[in-house]
């Protein structure tokens, strides 16, 4: 079923979702394997839950057997997640609806105190002075490429200097590899004004991000010091803002948002900031942001669509929508191209078809390159690229695996005639494959050809839901005329 909402400010939108069917009930079996040692892992405590908007409800608890082994006698309908707790951590398995139930496989690791091979690969700390505050956002980067989970539950896996003007407060996420971000509580250390925190390093990559704020008045002063041993700290700060300090080297400007990053010489930094700004973009904003950018610009869905994004995002729920299996289920084009300036077509879609574990990336993304009529371009730098054209790949890149969600916001932008076809017969081929398709467009006369069921909001209120009617597709225009009226 497609639903779709229309959203009449200064002109009308729609969201369009795609539900899926769910399958009957049935047991789930399956093995928890571990990771470190290649064999299958005895012990370890398997949970089933259903996920729903009110969070996670437990269903079933088994052990999982000498052989690794395990059968949850219930099942859930919708999304469910599979949970194997191993050595004080924990790691999930989601399952999307109409997703086999038998010989689910859950990965484990051993864990130890020892760092290991993990290791923070990158800090970076945004600074934002806004309205007498000096907004701090700090994110921390972790790599482990090794077999082991690092886990000190006691001493912590990181630790961080918070100044004292922010007062204790501090906000912290962290996300697990394939996870989502998920809040955390900092402890403080014996040690004035350092903090600490527990959160398992998983094999893969871990981010943990702090925000904080302190009073401000322009040019003020800031001091930061570096509690770990790893790779670079850099500091980045908004176009209008400037940093100097004898502790820092500037790296130059990222080219879209004209943000300064500059690289911190030793272990602490003592800077003078001057300016304002801020390096989260407006509603209004109309500036294109591809992968490569500093800032993650979200899709330009409503405020008053909470509900649709409730179904849209249901395979998502729980602690862990960037699981795996999950995240190769979802294709998502939002506000920016999500693409890199620096590389090539065949570049790009390379690294993704990599990064999604598709199995031959060179023939994937050839084939997509062809498919959007970006072949003759495939060697071209993206910063070359005309918006239609990056449009075109960030189609390329959404489509590219294959999946059964697609978060589409405004995909028809900047294409012309030949590719809007394209993308249209590339999502009427998404949906004969019993694919979710979740869009928010103004092109009322595409988006109507391929909805089944419409919502509409006019000045927030939600003033039609039902069917896609054929007046609604031989003229367009009916609907303002029918329900877009103030």
């Amino acid at each position: 079923m497609f639903r779709g909402i229309m959203d009449r400010q200064e002109c009308l939108s729609y969201l369009l979702v795609l539900c899926l069917t769910v399958p009957a009930l049935a047991a789930i079996d399956g093995k928890v394997v571990n990771q470190t040692t290649g064999k299958p892992q005895a012990g370890a405590t398997v949970t089933l839950y259903k996920l729903g908007q009110a969070g996670p409800e437990q269903i079933e608890s088994v052990k999982s057997a000498a052989d690794g082994t395990f059968h949850i006698s219930k099942d859930a309908e919708g999304p469910r997640l599979v949970r194997a707790a191993y050595q004080d951590v924990t790691y999930n398995r989601i399952l999307p609806p109409g997703s086999p139930s038998n010989n689910v496989t859950v990965e484990v690791y051993n864990s130890a105190k020892q760092q290991g091979a993990a290791r923070v690969a990158q800090h970076m700390v945004f600074f934002e002075p806004v309205r007498g505050q000096l907004m701090v956002g700090e994110t921390y980067i972790f790599k482990n490429d090794g077999k082991v989970t690092y886990n000190d539950v006691d001493g912590g896996t990181l630790k961080f200097f918070l100044p004292p003007a922010a007062n204790g407060a501090v906000q912290v996420n962290a996300t697990a590899p394939q996870g989502m971000p998920v809040p955390q509580a900092a402890e403080k250390t014996s040690t004035p004004n350092v903090y600490k925190l527990a959160f398992p390093i998983k094999p893969g990559e871990t981010r943990i991000d702090f925000s904080y704020s302190v009073p401000f008045t322009t040019p003020g002063k800031f001091e930061g010091k570096i509690l770990y041993k790893g790779g670079p700290t850099r500091l980045v700060a908004p176009n209008g803002v400037t940093i100097k300090g004898d502790d820092i080297r500037s790296l130059g400007q990222e080219p879209r948002t004209q943000a300064s990053i500059y690289d911190v010489k030793g272990d602490s930094f003592k800077v003078e900031i001057t300016g304002s700004g801020t390096l989260r973009p407006g509603d209004d904003s109309t500036e294109d942001a591809g992968g490569a950018s500093i800032e993650q610009i979200p899709p330009k869905l409503y405020d008053n669509m909470k509900w649709i994004l409730v179904l849209a995002f249901g395979i998502l729920t729980g602690k862990s929508p960037r699981e795996t299996d999950t995240r190769q289920r979802i294709g998502f084009i939002g506000h920016g191209h999500a693409v890199y300036d620096e590389l090539s077509a065949i570049e790009n879609l390379r690294l993704f078809a990599r990064l999604y574990g598709l199995p031959d990336p060179e023939r994937s993304a050839s084939e997509w390159l062809e498919r959007t009529g970006l072949e003759r371009v495939r060697d071209g730098l993206v910063r070359e690229f005309s918006r239609g054209m990056r449009q075109r790949l960030a189609v390329a890149r959404a489509f590219l695996h294959g999946p059964s969600l697609l978060l589409l916001d405004e995909p028809f932008t900047a294409l012309d005639d030949r590719a809007i076809a394209v993308l249209q017969t590339v999502l009427r081929d998404a949906l004969a494959a019993g694919r979710t398709v979740v869009m928010s467009t103004h092109q009322l006369r595409e988006a109507m050809d391929l909805a089944t069921n419409v919502a509409l909001l006019n000045h927030g209120r939600l003033a039609f839901q039902g069917e896609r009617t054929e007046e609604m597709v031989k003229d367009p225009g009916w609907v303002y005329a029918q329900y877009g009226e103030s």
